[in-house]
């Protein structure tokens, strides 16, 4: 089958659970068909087409022009194109889907990660999207009824499994510490998400406030903060603004593969703070792989998925002290921390079956491409 996958960012270029999963199942669908990828990353993915988004003039000029260009070159090649659904683009953008469906028999998939629960200004552009899909999927039950509800039309839920291609370091905790030329006592309680405002990172960082320095001083303990994304300015410049915890804090911003599997190796804790999620995001499975003791928000979407207290801990959106108790009691407590990190690595394990679910996806692109 010949599949054109519609990606407007992509990982490694863009962190987020999106663009990782479009990564993801970039990697699976290419071992058995071929593939190509629309896409404004520079990276590449070896053995797949690429489409490059160049920039005319604006930013919705050039997704548009750069899409109808790809549409109308790919139209007698591709069996079934692939669109992965955002919240953020333009309705002209998606408008062009069911126009080529109209002129051309254009065949497409729809698959919706979005948490956010939006009622757009304009709604029909956005519903004559959907409804025109050959097959919609969501992987989130909440967002698959708001959007069944809000544009009329039929879609499929499919449970988010885990990430089948998370790599794992193999090098030791100790080795990965004297190359990164770090303390070996040092404790490392670790940010790892896209900077964005419903991520919530300040709320890790306003937690930091109720240790005292002599108490962080002490245990060694220091807080790395991992990703990219529009929001890290203004999280940077909030931090500056604190100098009293620059001390305790990296920023790493940006990291490379490489970087991001060592990181996670030399983590002690690791800490989710978003405000709302589609799904567990990969970087919170990640972290669970790698068998690390695992803090998180109480939201739906986490706890549906994990038990409190045996294989991850959660407290309060936006509640820093209760953060902090729960960060310190891991340190305080390494046999616990310890029986959360395996319980959590086991949890994963349990709920990997990614395969299984990128199997599914290609089973509703064959039926998609067959209707």
């Amino acid at each position: 089958m010949e599949i054109l996958i519609i990606s407007p960012t992509l990982y490694p270029d863009h962190i987020g659970g999106g663009e990782m999963f479009n990564y993801n199942i970039v990697q699976y669908l290419k071992m058995h068909h071929a593939v190509s990828v629309f896409t404004s990353a520079k990276s590449g993915i070896s053995g797949v087409k690429k489409y490059q988004i160049k920039k005319i003039l604006s930013t919705k000029l050039s997704y548009l022009l750069n899409l109808s260009y790809t549409l109308f070159k790919e139209r007698n090649v591709n069996d079934i194109v692939f669109v992965s659904h955002t919240d953020d683009i333009h309705w002209l953008y998606y408008i062009m889907f069911p126009i080529f469906k109209k002129v051309f028999g254009l065949k497409y998939f729809v698959i919706l990660y979005s948490g956010r629960f939006i009622e757009w200004d304009f709604p029909f552009p956005h519903r004559l999207f959907f409804r025109n899909a050959n097959v919609v999927v969501s992987l989130d039950e909440n967002v698959q009824h708001h959007y069944q509800k809000i544009t009329k039309s039929k879609i499929q839920y499919l449970a988010q499994s885990c990430d089948l291609f998370i790599n794992i370091e193999k090098r030791s905790k100790s080795e990965l510490k004297a190359a990164f030329n770090i303390d070996q006592e040092q404790r490392i309680v670790l940010f790892f998400s896209r900077f964005h405002p419903i991520k919530s990172p300040e709320t890790l960082l306003n937690a930091i406030n109720y240790f005292d320095e002599e108490y962080l001083v002490k245990n060694k303990v220091v807080f790395w903060f991992c990703g990219a994304g529009d929001y890290l300015n203004t999280f940077v410049r909030n931090l500056n603004a604190k100098p009293e915890l620059s001390k305790f804090v990296k920023v790493w911003g940006r990291v490379s593969e490489e970087d991001k599997i060592a990181i996670y190796k030399m983590s002690d804790i690791f800490v989710q703070t978003s405000l709302s999620e589609g799904s567990p995001p990969i970087t919170l499975e990640e972290a669970m792989k790698n068998g690390i003791p695992t803090i998180s928000t109480r939201i739906k979407e986490i706890s549906s998925h994990y038990e409190e207290d045996v294989n991850i801990l959660l407290f309060q959106i936006q509640n820093p002290k209760e953060l902090s108790e729960k960060i310190k009691m891991l340190l305080e407590n390494p046999q616990i921390a310890q029986k959360i990190g395996e319980n959590a690595k086991s949890a994963y394990e349990k709920l990997a079956s990614n395969t299984s679910m990128f199997f599914d996806i290609e089973k509703y692109l064959n039926e998609a491409a067959n209707l």
